[in-house]
């Protein structure tokens, strides 16, 4: 166990010193405390005894009281040492909880207990608690080690350290589970300040003031109110809010569904449920009421007006500024209705789009011939709706219509949206030339952003001149200075104006103009299309659909769909670069409660989604891939698990040949793996990997990481979880469950929350015949089922795949299990190497001629070879060597070498649209301060332990992935600091000082991951043989020269060459010639990319 001893016999951990200032050995806790000729430990103890003492973590419960260390110390020495005989060990456990009960504070011993209402006399005879769930925490303290320790210490002293001390067990990899104390996740906001009182402070633990003004302070403090302050907050009546808190909306623009009037032509313009447009072709729309007016300015702007009903309508503040905000309605309403949607669509759109730029048309790998199949992005529209008789782009006769579907561009879509602003709002309604060029600007980065980056109201009022606005003045012709309450209410009135301009008015028109969506090669780029467009191109497949996957339902199969247990499934589609993915969306809220047994927790207090339904069953899943791993063949359950097979097939050919001798690769895809799965047989498949004795249990428990980096300042990751189990196993105590759960893990804390969930395996196989073979679409207004395959975007809907095609490998490809050769299938994308050329033609003849029992047939067009073969009478797709005559054979994001075997992140595909593309940045705030924590979870992803194994890996090999790694991840800091933003010496200062603190915590983390990986095999080779000089010189080169192409950071990279010198004062680094040739070989790989 890897604890950091101290001289006052404190400890500390990575994840529990981030919540208490003081732990202690449990062992050494006793001794300093009981001052007394007893002895705690004796030679002759059980080896249980002595680990108990020597391995357990204990600390203060209560953090109140900085002092409370000594008064248990006081009163530790006033307990008296000898024990009572006349009480058992579950009688002196029952006093315990009953204390507990009675300090109204949360412990973990008293979980899962049942307490009676009246507080009777404790009797082992007469059961006085309840113990809810088989072996909880509380029962741990029957073990023998914990009856000679209370047999030492005495009942009074054994009483007071489970009642105030917080206890944790060791249970492997420096992980503990808790046993006693206040739940540490219910601790989670002490995170922050012990970090930081350890940190910057630069005091002891010891130090009572250091500690109690940091625990004073460990939230931010608030601006206290002044009289004056006060004063205006009761007359003013204005709620005040957090700017940067009210977000924006901005999902919801997409995978909108285009209007259509009774004729079956599409409208433009805002929805005709929108409040704007039913106010503009109203019967009397000439002449509109105040009252009409008042009801939608209600919407636009509510500060000014309350709740109440249509002929009471409550206004807050100065009439005059009513009548100012009407006048401006009033011409917002005259200007919408002079505006001709569709024409300034026609106008601002034009197909002059390439779709290269979006990734329509880009090809699966930049060493992979391009094929010649022709892509067809496809969506399912509303089958009800008719084609628009008239083309969206005026054509002349003879014109071919264009046979692929073009995205707009995103200046087109600008021009477009300005186009309508500049003709609603007028530099006039807008108080300026200034605010209205502002507002525009603010425009184009809503439709430019990426997908889940956050648009909030505060960045959108910047640069908004408020007091410009003439209709919001009492009095438009007074140029006084106003007063402070006046400036706010003018303000909050521009905030909800404002606000009511991107949230209800921007939004619902861009969805209704354009099918707005994400495609599977841009990633978190938007991507606009134009409704019209949208439904030509995807309208014959549609049709090719409806005729090989779903079966139409009538009118009561429909409704018993839609009372089902799992409802019926929204349906969208991502655009691939040949053809389209179906996403089932099973994230709507289902309303039915009849979940067929298996309980779900809350069900009855919110609706819930069939996602979260089948989250039981998932866990099930997970709990038999683990137990059944042997017979599930090449299965790979995550891209983490593709370095192992490759690890032990090259120990395997090395030990066979004494090197790795010529090696045959062969990359194959299933055709529509979702889609043509036969669920009869999917069935069968799950049925028969189920256990067929017993039941399961579904167990809740807290997992709490330690900090990623320095930027979190101390607070650690906190995760609520579960695990399934069969009835077998609950017998056992938590602690082996935990034991289980912490081997993959290092330095984590678990936590029980006792609470389990019973499942049938009935229950669990009929709930999966429902989500296989009765899965509902709806798709318009009418439903569909499902007859083959099972629905992509399911919470299970991989693992199932997983199963059924690993059964389909046990019988068909089980000849590929030889010495020397490796399978590998991530869910259907199959690998296959080996060193005989005809097991490599074999497996690509039994893969050609498909599997009809399971369904499957191979994708030609994604099939990668390293050698010559015919696929179906023609020679498949082979891959390239590179400039310097390696072949590097791309599989799931990775580059294998196939004469090495080392193994390479694969750059190129990440290099062939803009860098831009790859991530998005999902919050706004403080990014300054955490700026360390962002960057070094980007470098974290490509961090991987197969980049850096110097025994498997060449160390050139890692040393050019330590270099790309680096590379790749700066290029995004250009778009993670705007380029409107302004970066002083303060801020260069914090971004080097992030950088090299990012450095230095990717240098240990990946030795640490690697370390860990290896003692688990018990493997005494150093498989990371880095040079931490070295790792810091690649580095720092690669951020020094991807920045270097933006002038905005001059001053960073002059600081950071500054640091280069500082650290590596050996001028031996820029003298080796074989790191500047991995630097010059690095820069050639990336120095094309875009950002």
């Amino acid at each position: 166990m890897s604890l950091m001893a101290k001289q006052n016999k404190t400890i500390k951990h990575k994840t529990l010193s981030s919540y208490y200032p003081k732990l202690y050995i449990l062992g050494d806790f006793l001794n300093e405390f009981i001052n007394d000729k007893i002895q705690i430990i004796k030679e002759k103890d059980p080896k249980s005894y002595k680990d108990l003492l020597k391995n357990t973590i204990c600390t203060l419960s209560n953090l109140k009281e900085y002092n409370n260390d000594l008064i248990i110390k006081e009163k530790l020495k006033e307990c008296k040492k000898e024990g009572n005989n006349s009480e058992t060990q579950q009688e002196i456990i029952d006093y315990i909880l009953r204390d507990l009960l009675k300090t109204g504070d949360k412990n973990i011993l008293i979980t899962g207990n049942r307490f009676p209402k009246v507080d009777l006399p404790i009797n082992i005879l007469r059961p006085n608690i309840d113990n809810r769930h088989v072996n909880n925490s509380s029962s741990l303290l029957r073990n023998t080690e914990w009856k000679l320790l209370r047999a030492r210490i005495g009942d009074e002293a054994f009483k007071l350290i489970l009642i105030q001390l917080s206890i944790f067990l060791p249970i492997g990899n420096n992980c503990f589970i808790q046993l006693s104390g206040i739940p540490i996740y219910e601790l989670y906001d002490h995170s922050k300040f012990v970090q930081s009182e350890s940190n910057k402070t630069g005091q002891s633990d010891d130090s009572k003031e250091s500690f109690q003004a940091t625990l004073r302070c460990r939230r931010k403090r608030k601006r206290s109110n002044t009289d004056e302050d006060m004063t205006f907050s009761k007359k003013s009546k204005i709620n005040t809010r957090s700017l940067m808190d009210v977000k924006i909306p901005r999902q919801r623009i997409y995978y909108g569904h285009a209007s259509r009037n009774p004729q079956g032509k599409i409208t433009y313009g805002l929805p005709q449920s929108h409040p704007l447009h039913k106010l503009c072709y109203m019967e009397n729309h000439f002449q509109l009421s105040n009252i009409e007016l008042l009801r939608f300015a209600q919407t636009v702007i509510p500060s000014i007006l309350g709740q109440g009903n249509d002929d009471n309508l409550k206004t807050k503040g100065n009439k005059y500024r009513l009548e100012g905000v009407l006048g401006m309605i009033n011409e917002l309403v005259a200007r919408y209705r002079k505006i001709d949607f569709r024409h300034t669509l026609r106008s601002c759109v034009k197909n002059e789009v390439n779709p290269v730029s979006v990734g329509i048309l880009k090809d699966d790998h930049p060493n992979v011939k391009p094929s010649t199949s022709v892509p067809i992005t496809q969506v399912f529209p509303d089958p009800t709706s008719q084609e628009d008789s008239k083309p969206f782009k005026l054509r002349e006769a003879g014109d071919a219509i264009p046979p692929l579907l073009k995205p707009v561009s995103h200046g087109q879509v600008c021009r477009y949206i300005i186009a309508i602003f500049r003709r609603l709002f007028s530099s006039e309604m807008l108080g300026s030339r200034h605010n209205l060029d502002t507002l525009t600007s603010h425009v184009k980065r809503f439709v430019k952003a990426k997908q889940f980056e956050p648009i909030n109201l505060h960045s959108l009022l910047q640069g908004i001149q408020i007091n410009e606005f003439q209709w919001n003045r009492i009095d438009p012709h007074d140029n006084q200075r106003i007063s402070v309450s006046e400036a706010t209410k003018r303000t909050r009135v521009v905030e909800d104006f404002i606000e009511w301009i991107f949230s209800s008015f921007l939004i619902p028109l861009l969805r209704h103009t354009f099918y707005i969506t994400e495609t599977s090669t841009t990633r978190y780029e938007t991507v606009y299309y134009t409704h019209e467009d949208w439904y030509k191109a995807t309208k014959p497949h549609m049709d090719e659909l409806k005729d090989n996957l779903l079966v139409r339902l009538n009118k009561t199969e429909s409704y018993f769909a839609q009372q089902g247990p799992l409802g019926v499934s929204a349906v969208r589609l991502i655009p691939k670069p040949q053809g389209f993915r179906p996403i089932v969306n099973m994230g709507k809220k289902i309303k039915s409660k009849n979940v067929l047994g298996i309980p779900i927790h809350g069900f009855n207090k919110k609706e819930m989604t069939a996602n979260q339904i089948l989250k039981g069953v998932h866990q099930i899943l997970t709990f038999e891939k683990d137990r059944h791993r042997a017979s599930l063949g090449a299965s790979l359950f995550g891209t983490n698990e593709i370095f192992g097979p490759i690890q032990h097939l090259k120990a395997d050919l090395n030990k066979k040949y004494g090197k790795v001798p010529n090696l045959y690769f062969v990359k194959m895809d299933i055709k529509s793996a979702f889609d043509t799965i036969k669920q009869g047989k999917m069935i069968d498949v799950v049925s028969n990997l189920l256990d067929k004795n017993h039941d399961y249990c579904v167990m809740l428990y807290c997992l709490l990481l330690p900090p990623a980096s320095q930027a979190s300042h101390g607070a650690s990751r906190r995760l609520f979880k579960s695990r399934a189990v069969v009835d077998d196993h609950i017998v056992s105590t938590f602690g082996g469950h935990a034991q289980e759960i912490a081997k993959p893990l290092r330095n984590a804390v678990i936590v029980d929350l006792v609470r389990r969930k019973q499942i049938t395996r009935e229950a669990c196989l009929d709930l999966l015949k429902i989500h296989i073979q009765n899965n509902v679409w709806q798709i318009g207004k009418q439903f569909y089922r499902q007859k083959v395959g099972i629905p992509q975007g399911s919470k299970i809907s991989s693992l199932l795949c997983s199963f059924f095609y690993a059964c389909m490998e046990n019988e068909f490809l089980a000849f590929t299990r030889q010495q020397g050769s490796r399978l590998l299938r991530y869910i259907d994308d199959f690998l296959y190497i080996t060193d005989s050329p005809n097991l490599a033609r074999r497996f690509v003849e039994t893969m050609t001629k498909g599997f009809p029992t399971y369904g499957a047939q191979v994708s030609s067009g994604k099939t990668l070879l390293s050698f010559e073969c015919e696929t179906r009478g023609q020679m498949g797709a082979i891959i390239d060597p590179g400039d310097d005559g390696q072949i590097l054979f791309p599989y799931c994001g990775f580059l294998i070498n196939t004469k090495t075997l080392d193994v390479m992140s694969d750059h190129p595909r990440l290099l062939i649209g803009p860098i831009k593309q790859s991530f998005a940045i999902r919050s706004d705030r403080h990014k300054g301060s955490t700026f360390i924590s962002w960057f070094s979870r980007q470098l974290e992803n490509r961090n991987h332990i197969a980049y850096l194994d110097t025994v498997h890996n060449d160390i050139n090999t890692v040393h050019l992935n330590i270099y790309i790694n680096f590379a790749l991840t700066s290029m995004k800091i250009p778009y993670y600091f705007k380029s409107d933003e302004i970066i002083n010496q303060r801020r260069e200062q914090l971004i080097v000082d992030s950088l090299i603190n990012s450095i230095e915590y990717t240098y240990l983390a990946g030795k640490a991951r690697i370390n860990h990986v290896n003692n688990r095999k018990n493997d005494i080779k150093n498989h990371y043989n880095i040079k931490k000089s070295n790792f810091i010189f690649l580095a720092l080169n690669a951020i020094i020269m991807i920045l270097n192409k933006k002038s905005k950071y001059k001053g960073i990279i002059n600081l950071l060459k500054l640091r280069l010198k500082l650290k590596l004062s050996n001028k031996q680094h820029y003298k080796d010639k074989q790191m500047n040739e991995i630097i010059e070989k690095g820069w050639n790989v990336i120095k094309n990319a875009k950002y």
